[in-house]
C-alpha cells in the first residue's frame, strides 16, 4: 500500500494535518454550543454533530497514522507524551478530589 506522505511530501502532510485539526476543532465547538443551548446552531442536529466529529477524528487518525509512518515523527516520544499527559491529567484530578 502506498503512502500518502511518500506522495504529497512531509509538508503537505503536515499542512493536512492541520487542516484536519482546525475543521475537528470548529465542528466541537458547534457541537459543544448545541448542548449547552448557546449560540444556536442553524440546520444543523446533534446526531449530525456527532457523525461530524466522528468523521473528523478519523481524518486524524489517518493523519497521525501517515505522519507515524514517515521518518519525521518518533512514536515512541509520541506514547511517551500521552503517558506524561495522562498522569498529568490524573494527578489534576486526584488534587481536585482532595480539595473536597
Amino acid at each position: 500500500m502506498s503512502r500518502l506522505v511518500d506522495r504529497i511530501g512531509i509538508q503537505a502532510m503536515l499542512e493536512q494535518t492541520a487542516e484536519e485539526a482546525n475543521e475537528l476543532g470548529f465542528v466541537c465547538l458547534k457541537l459543544a454550543r448545541l448542548l449547552r443551548g448557546e449560540n444556536k446552531v442553524y440546520g444543523r442536529t446533534e446526531e449530525e454533530l456527532v457523525d461530524n466529529v466522528e468523521e473528523e477524528l478519523a481524518d486524524i487518525f489517518v493523519c497521525a497514522s501517515e505522519l507515524h509512518d514517515s521518518t519525521w515523527i518518533d512514536y515512541g516520544n509520541v506514547k511517551e507524551w500521552v503517558r506524561r499527559k495522562r498522569r498529568r491529567i490524573d494527578k489534576r484530578l486526584r488534587e481536585e478530589d482532595d480539595a473536597y
